[in-house]
């Protein structure tokens, strides 16, 4: 009886079958991304403090030129006023000062 001979090996590394990754390089590269995660996280934090601070400034630099224009506008003195829940989109409110403070003095806000 004649036993036919493969000619095909067993095991045959080419290269579709070698272009995975060993679980060992995965976890040396997941250590490695988190060593390099670990030293950027401060400077990330005082990026976000920075861009908040910058960004309330923003903020209350347009509400002085509402108050401004608004003042122009109606032709007489007006306060620019903290709101209570800071959250909200315009933070601050414009209003008329009482009828019985002298335009000059100004009034106390309180921040």
């Amino acid at each position: 009886m004649r036993m036919l001979r493969s000619t095909r090996r067993a095991y045959a590394p080419d290269s579709s079958m070698a272009s995975g990754m060993t679980l060992i390089e995965a976890m040396i590269t997941l250590a490695i991304m988190c060593i390099l995660l670990s030293l950027a996280l401060p400077s990330m934090r005082s990026f976000v403090i920075q861009n908040r601070l910058s960004a309330e400034t923003s903020r209350f630099i347009a509400a002085l030129a509402l108050v401004r224009s608004e003042a122009i506008q109606r032709g007489r003195a007006v306060l620019i006023c903290r709101r209570s829940m800071p959250t909200l989109p315009t933070p601050y409110a414009v209003r008329q000062p009482p009828p019985n403070m002298p335009p000059a003095t100004g009034a106390p806000v309180g921040w």
